[in-house]
């Protein structure tokens, strides 16, 4: 996969397309490490919402890496 800008994801789930993996991880990580806006992370997970999320794209939001820092570690 090429390098994906933020931006370019949130229009892929405009058009209601899903996300793979590696787009998914992406945008969680993008998400998680301070790396996007609020206005990009409430327009994420509206678009999100509206399209449906599918089992590949919740399975990449939970990936190991993010969840130890979730954890605060």
């Amino acid at each position: 996969m090429q390098d994906p800008s933020f931006e370019s994801l949130l229009k892929k789930l405009q058009s209601k397309k899903d996300l793979n993996s590696e787009e998914a991880g992406f945008c969680m990580h993008e998400i998680m490490h301070g790396n996007a806006m609020q206005p990009e992370m409430a327009s994420f997970l509206t678009l999100l919402k509206e399209k449906g999320e599918t089992v590949e794209e919740i399975t990449a939001f939970a990936s190991p890496e993010d969840i130890f820092i979730w954890s605060g570690f």
